[in-house]
């Protein structure tokens, strides 16, 4: 495919429905495509099998994993990032519930796993803690974006962001399965969830 992944897979399963209504029927499908996370999760396999050969000696097959994680990078670039807006968009779109064209994830990907570089990596990072702002200090990632948003804002300086993200206790949010008397982690963020012990949301 170019290089990059195909769409039609789970890509950010379970990001929350958008708005401030908890009571909303969940929708556990991604309004994004897959094409973002799994290219990213691509990049980074070819990158730990060319480190793996290196260990190993076998310098011919970490330069070619090398050079296939290098050729993955460019097409994530050329596929994704939009010059004109400074931020990383999925190519594939279905709208789902409220949420958004812009996606958190979307950035949080290229900036946690070094594909973005950079103006283009600064731009993302400005983008998504602007984004963050706007909703009121809240998130919209779902099973790949959630694990990969504190550390990100906080390599980005965006520490006190972090912090009130962790303490926000409002739908959608960790705070608010807490004020909901939850004791453990629940499968999607909305309080029609089916399931009320899942784990990777907790990250």
């Amino acid at each position: 495919n170019g290089g990059v992944w195909g769409d039609l897979q789970l890509a950010d399963w379970v990001s929350p429905a958008g708005g401030s209504d908890p009571w909303i029927r969940s929708e556990a499908s991604s309004s994004e495509g897959s094409g973002i996370c799994a290219t990213g999760y691509v990049f980074l396999s070819l990158r730990a099998m060319a480190d793996l050969a290196g260990e190993l000696g076998r310098a011919g097959d970490a330069e070619r994993y090398r050079q296939a994680a290098d050729r993955v990078k460019k097409a994530f670039h050329k596929a994704f990032y939009r010059e004109d807006e400074g931020v990383y968009q999925t190519g594939h779109w279905q709208p789902l519930g409220e949420r958004t064209r812009f996606r958190q994830t979307s950035q949080l990907v290229p900036l946690a796993f070094g594909l973005a570089e950079g103006d283009c990596a600064r731009s993302a990072a400005e983008a998504l803690a602007r984004d963050i702002r706007d909703t009121g200090n809240h998130r919209d990632t779902g099973m790949v974006g959630t694990k990969l948003l504190l550390p990100v804002l906080c390599d980005w300086g965006y520490e006190e962001l972090a912090l009130r993200l962790l303490r926000q206790e409002t739908y959608p949010s960790w705070g608010y399965w807490l004020a909901c008397g939850s004791t453990t982690t629940w499968e999607i963020y909305e309080r029609v969830t089916r399931s009320e012990d899942h784990y990777f949301l907790g990250t």
